[in-house]
């Protein structure tokens, strides 16, 4: 009698007989085989990744049962054998019968064919190649007979089926047929070849015209789709390749400092194998216009409680102090805009680094904007005839909305918004520059962090461009970039940024950056932490007129989780 055991859940018991006729050469033969379980045992034990949604009972069973046909364990032989298998001997994350134990069967019991793996469903370009595949287990030798739509393919009877150069025509669902002496089988799943064909360029975005200030940045941007990818050659006036814009992927075309010299007509032509594709834009140049700048940031979101609460970050440049008004909205919502949902009494704090800003030791704070809650604040009537002045939307008298005026010096701030007493729901928090000594100081870096949800709680930024030059401005989504960077859980993973005119028309979208070469020299070059080339964050780079514009962040495919939407100023 031999005995198999399976921990202590399941037992296969195995009856032998010996026999002899000559008392010199014996012969074992296995008269009876029985399977017990453990019926004292809780069949929810499985470590595995069906853990609490299925039993060990299957999986036992089909472990003791392959010992019943003869099957051993391959973990355990001499040499052990490193293959996935529902027979080794330790429990894994397998809950069905793998290719290997079939194949132990096959072996030993013999049968037709059994395809295991069937070929695989695959998307080829036009002129690549297509390889098909597949894994069987059968006894002998074999034979092999591959079809298009079911009819033979001639001369296509080795194990695998190669397509080179392959054409619209070769879109089709390919099958195997194996064969031995005992029988034959015919793949019934998978197989399907998609061919993209080959289509000319075509610009879904194309570059802009502008008009900048001597000494500042312009950005222009193309975005070329077609099959094979294109690649880009960007040149001014028609004739002039412009250094380090060759012959690229790249959409973005950056032009540092701009003078007279780079005023011009610039060309974009992408091309493939197909064709070209071209696109214009015009480059003015002037020392007559004042300079562009950051004067207001807002960000809409949810006020939740703990790391959900919206955080407005800034950073101030420049010679002496910059006047702000700092509003933290709930209630302003709803008698502006008639929203629901709002923070009913929002409370707003100001904050460097870590640290509380203070006045004579007090905290600079708001409850209700209409009652001053540290030395030296501003009266209620100061703060409505500024906000009046700056343009900023009417707050009702003894509302419970937050708002702070007061004067900082150079560095960064953030603007703290939660609920009072624990309260939640939709907020914003608003930063506007309220003084006359912008470009000189002024704000260059705005930013909001919150936890982005769905419908009316996505996390909405929205910026102005004072002045009368444009701005170059990047715009940063972050969620991956927060973890890697800081640690921080509960991230979005895949934020998608979209711009947005002041009337509501989209100037373009991202989602993924990709790690494009001139994004990470202008991170790089206005301060910003580093993101890693292949991480979900999303970026912009533009150059926008003097105007309002939002950048909306969401969660591919409705997901949920914190994220920073990010503005800086590119000089």
């Amino acid at each position: 009698m031999g005995i198999r055991q399976r921990g202590c859940v399941g037992i296969t018991i195995i009856w032998t007989q010996t026999t002899t006729s000559d008392n010199v050469n014996f012969t074992t033969s296995v008269v009876e085989t029985d399977v017990l379980f453990n019926s004292n045992v809780a069949w929810d034990s499985y470590r595995g990744p069906l853990q609490n949604t299925t039993s060990d009972l299957r999986r036992v069973a089909l472990h003791e049962f392959g010992h019943v046909l003869g099957l051993n364990h391959p973990d355990l032989a001499s040499p052990p054998q490193s293959v996935a298998a529902v027979m080794n001997s330790v429990a894994s994350g397998i809950d069905d019968l793998t290719a290997d134990d079939v194949a132990g069967g096959t072996y030993l019991y013999g049968g037709q064919p059994q395809i295991i793996t069937p070929p695989a469903t695959q998307t080829v370009d036009q002129g690549n190649t297509a390889t098909f595949s597949f894994a069987v287990a059968a006894l002998g030798p074999q034979t092999y007979q591959w079809y298009k739509n079911g009819n033979p393919i001639s001369g296509a009877t080795s194990s695998t089926l190669s397509i080179a150069n392959v054409q619209p025509s070769d879109a089709a669902t390919y099958t195997v047929k194996v064969a031995n002496s005992l029988g034959n089988v015919t793949s019934s799943s998978g197989g399907v070849l998609t061919v993209l064909a080959d289509v000319s360029p075509s610009f879904t975005l194309s570059p802009t015209s502008l008009t900048v200030k001597t000494g500042r940045s312009a950005v222009f941007n193309a975005i070329a789709t077609g099959t094979p990818a294109p690649t880009l050659q960007w040149k001014l006036n028609g004739s002039t390749t412009i250094p380090g814009a060759g012959i690229t992927t790249d959409p973005i075309l950056l032009i540092s400092g701009a003078t007279s010299a780079d005023a011009g007509t610039y060309t974009c032509t992408a091309t493939n194998t197909t064709g070209t594709a071209t696109a214009t834009a015009t480059l003015a140049v002037s020392s007559a216009l004042a300079d562009g700048y950051l004067n207001n940031v807002s960000a809409l979101g949810y006020v939740a409680t703990g790391g959900g609460i919206i955080i407005g970050g800034f950073n101030i440049v420049g010679p002496g102090f910059k006047k702000v008004l700092v509003r933290g909205i709930g209630p302003g919502l709803n008698s502006t805009f008639g929203l629901t949902g709002y923070v009913a009494d929002p409370y707003l704090e100001l904050f460097t680094g870590n640290n509380p800003i203070t006045i004579s030791g007090t905290p600079v704070q708001n409850d209700n904007w209409g009652t001053p809650d540290f030395p030296s604040a501003s009266s209620g009537a100061t703060i409505s005839t500024t906000m009046a002045t700056l343009g900023a939307y009417t707050l009702q008298p003894g509302s419970l909305d937050a708002v702070l005026l007061i004067n900082l010096s150079a560095g960064g701030c953030t603007a703290q918004v939660s609920g009072i007493n624990g309260g939640t729901g939709t907020g914003v928090v608003e930063i506007y520059d309220a003084d006359s000594l912008a470009p000189a100081t002024r704000l260059n870096n705005l930013s909001a962090r919150d936890l982005v949800l769905t419908g009316q709680n996505i996390l909405i930024g929205g910026f102005n461009i004072g002045g009368g030059s444009p701005e170059t401005v990047l715009i940063r989504a972050i969620g991956p970039g927060l973890n890697s960077t800081f640690g921080l859980t509960g991230i979005l993973a895949q934020p998608v940024l979209t711009l947005f005119n002041s009337n509501r028309q989209v100037i373009s979208s991202n989602t993924a950056w990709g790690g494009d070469a001139v994004l990470t020299n202008v991170q790089a070059s206005v301060g910003a932490y580093p993101l890693v080339s292949s991480s979900a964050d999303s970026l912009l780079l533009f150059t926008l007129p003097p105007g309002g514009y939002t950048a909306q962040v969401t969660g591919l495919g409705g997901t949920t989780g914190i994220a920073v939407v990010e503005i800086y100023e590119l000089y």
